[in-house]
């Protein structure tokens, strides 16, 4: 499942339960030392509430 296919699939349990979806947050970076490349990735929080 791509990462669009899952948001909208959230999405649609969110609305069927009636609740609020939010979501936030993406990192992603990198650095270069010495002779290695170092990869950072972040999180994707997910917060869900009642309406």
């Amino acid at each position: 499942m791509r990462w669009n296919e899952r948001l909208a699939f959230c999405q649609r349990n969110a609305v069927a339960a009636q609740q609020n979806l939010l979501l936030i947050g993406f990192f992603a970076g990198g650095e270069i030392a010495r002779h290695h490349l170092y990869g950072y990735t972040g999180v994707l929080s997910v917060f869900v509430g009642p309406a």
